[in-house]
């Protein structure tokens, strides 16, 4: 899972095949502003382009299915991403 500041005063959260149940409810909960908001993952697990308020360094608390298990995400700047890193170290 990744959450990833969009530059617009929110934040998006993506997780790829496998990181969640199929068809589960995924909660996020911005811990810093209190914005909250839920999505169903797809039939592999994985859920994308979900958009809460927040910016970089916010923290997302994650729940599947409203368990007490829980995970945490620091949000991250755009310009932080292992992707980007890469690209612009040439």
């Amino acid at each position: 899972m990744q959450a990833l500041d969009n530059g617009d005063g929110g934040v998006i959260v993506t997780a790829s095949a496998g990181a969640v149940p199929a068809s589960s409810t995924v909660n996020l909960l911005n811990t810093t502003h209190g914005a909250t908001t839920s999505v169903r993952a797809a039939t592999d697990g994985g859920f994308g382009g979900t958009t809460l308020a927040g910016v970089a360094g916010d923290t997302i608390v994650v729940d599947i299915n409203g368990s007490p298990a829980r995970a945490a995400l620091t949000v991250l700047s755009p310009l932080n991403t292992p992707c980007v890193q890469a690209c612009n170290s040439t």
